[in-house]
């Protein structure tokens, strides 16, 4: 059975869940507290939550839409929720609200070793575009660049592909 994620702002006190939740998930690499909490105030920031139906955070994404460009800053999913949806009902609101905004292309980083990471957003379309080697710490390890090009229909190439929901 499938669980039902409902997405909203990430917003007062659902930063304090996600602060938590960051800190746990990227250890030593996460952002602080005040950079959570900071985070949905920042020029074109796009913060979202996943409540699962305890209205407790199940997971979170914070992008940034600067012009046509919409980045993927950090995506991170409650252990306990992790494989049952919650990063692809994530991605998917926000791909659409980056379209609503007029966004022309998303782009993230992300592990090169995180193969359910990788191989979620290949299913939702996007290519590789590149590598940054050592981007990122404890441990040190390359960031793979990928791309989703948004169709200017409103459709990203996912959708077409009838990998969207």
């Amino acid at each position: 059975m499938v669980a039902s994620w409902t997405v909203v702002p990430a917003q007062g006190a659902l930063l304090e869940e996600v602060a938590a939740i960051e800190a746990a998930t990227f250890g030593p690499s996460a952002w602080g507290r005040g950079d959570v909490l900071a985070a949905p105030g920042a020029p074109g920031a796009l913060c979202l939550c996943a409540l699962d139906r305890g209205q407790r955070v199940a997971g979170y994404l914070f992008a940034t839409l600067v012009a046509d460009d919409l980045h993927i800053n950090t995506l991170a999913v409650r252990p306990d929720c992790r494989r049952r949806g919650v990063a692809e009902t994530l991605a998917l609101a926000l791909l659409e609200r980056g379209r609503s905004a007029g966004a022309a292309l998303c782009s993230l980083e992300v592990r090169a070793s995180n193969r359910g990471a990788v191989a979620l957003y290949r299913k939702l379309g996007f290519a590789a575009a590149g590598r940054r080697p050592r981007f990122y710490r404890a441990p040190d390890e390359d960031a793979l660049i990928l791309n989703l090009r948004l169709e200017s229909d409103g459709r990203s190439a996912a959708e077409d592909a009838g990998t969207g929901n």
